[in-house]
């Protein structure tokens, strides 16, 4: 049965409500945890577990706000920020976060709602549970051009208190690491081909000007 235009106005009002009640708390968390009034709140992607707000303050500066499910684990959200932060140090392209006002913590709580800031990245591109195609890519070229001081991340990492202990999961059991070498090793090939190519190229290029002097 077709809704009618009341059902439908009723609908749309339970949503606003539903909306607002979301966006109250981090209004009151942002201004009293971390010094920002916002002039407008807006509902922003959806993460893997986690909600999205954009918030926009008075200086017209627009920050990513992030919330998490009920009854998460605030250390563990704070662990999650404080290593971004860490990683930022070396320095990894990484949005900064915004500590609260104390500047104690990153993650702040209302009402069993967690909540965290970080500079907000206009064209950003997120994974979406994972890095898949061209993301690996993107990934591998950013790597690449980090600075040598960079290179230290990873053991300063592996001495981090927030450090997770190195396992693998049920989706990293299933990458296939002996398809993924072939693949690497089928793209080694390509390049020393390509490498190649350029040396032939280069050398018929003499013997033709050579002939043509």
């Amino acid at each position: 049965m077709t809704p009618t235009l009341r059902e439908r106005e009723r609908k749309r009002k339970r949503e606003r409500e539903r909306e607002r009640e979301r966006i109250e708390p981090v209004t009151l968390l942002l201004a009293g945890e971390f010094g920002i009034i916002p002039s407008a709140v807006e509902a922003g992607p959806t993460g893997t577990v986690t909600h999205h707000c954009l918030a926009t303050g008075q200086d017209d500066e627009q920050r990513f706000v992030k919330t998490y499910p009920q009854g998460a684990d605030a250390r563990a959200a704070e662990a999650a920020v404080e290593l971004g932060a860490y990683a930022r140090l070396y320095p990894v392209p990484v949005p900064a976060a915004l500590p609260t006002v104390g500047a104690d913590r990153f993650v702040a709580s209302c009402r069993g709602l967690l909540l965290s800031v970080i500079r907000f990245v206009s064209n950003a591109v997120t994974a979406d549970e994972r890095i898949t195609g061209a993301l690996w890519e993107a990934v591998g070229q950013t790597v690449g051009r980090l600075p040598p001081a960079a290179c230290r991340l990873h053991r300063g990492s592996a001495r981090h208190p927030h450090r997770s202990p190195p396992s693998l999961g049920a989706r990293d059991k299933a990458i296939g690491l002996g398809r993924n070498v072939a693949r690497l090793e089928e793209s080694a090939a390509r390049c020393r081909a390509a490498v190649g190519l350029r040396e032939r190229l280069h050398e018929a290029e003499e013997v033709l000007r050579a002939h043509l002097a």
